[in-house]
């Protein structure tokens, strides 16, 4: 085998590389989005949790008014009641916040400009199926960093 063939045979080698190194990087984008809508599905999540909580801490508060007036209930109890229907609001803005932050996170990697508008479910999908058991090792082959890497070890050699 001649020099210009090795040349030839590294260049190709460096050229899948190069190939496999674009495919990594647009599966580690495609990563990225799917982690930050499965955030924005959590956040959004906790987001509900907050409104019904506060949602009954502000029904719980009018009876405890109602109770007041009636004599059942003391000035300490309507202000403890104040003050968790208080603390329940701020964990809904909490996260509320934490949801459009997420959405902006999404935004960004999606190279949008990050207006909070992005529209994400807002509960998870169905499970998806078991993984088979006895699954090759064969996959890992398919991953394209390793490919890359890979070769790169075969252009190091040919050149």
């Amino acid at each position: 085998m001649g020099a210009h063939s090795l040349e030839k045979a590294a260049a190709k080698a460096e050229s899948y590389a190069l190939e496999a190194d674009y495919e990594f990087a647009r599966q580690s984008l495609a990563a990225a989005v799917a982690r930050a809508c499965i955030s924005t599905i959590e956040a959004a999540q906790q987001e509900a949790n907050a409104q019904d909580t506060l949602d009954i801490y502000q029904e719980y508060s009018k009876l405890t008014d109602v109770r007041k007036e009636q004599g059942f209930a003391s000035d300490f109890d309507v202000s403890q009641i104040k003050s968790r229907t208080a603390a329940a609001e701020d964990a809904l803005y909490a996260a509320q916040a934490a949801r459009a932050q997420t959405i902006r996170a999404i935004e960004v990697v999606t190279s949008r400009y990050p207006a909070g508008r992005f529209d994400v479910r807002r509960s998870f999908p169905g499970q998806p199926r078991a993984v088979p058991a006895g699954l090759p090792a064969q996959i890992l082959e398919r991953r394209p960093d390793l490919i890359a890497s890979e070769r790169r070890f075969a252009a190091s050699f040919t050149g």
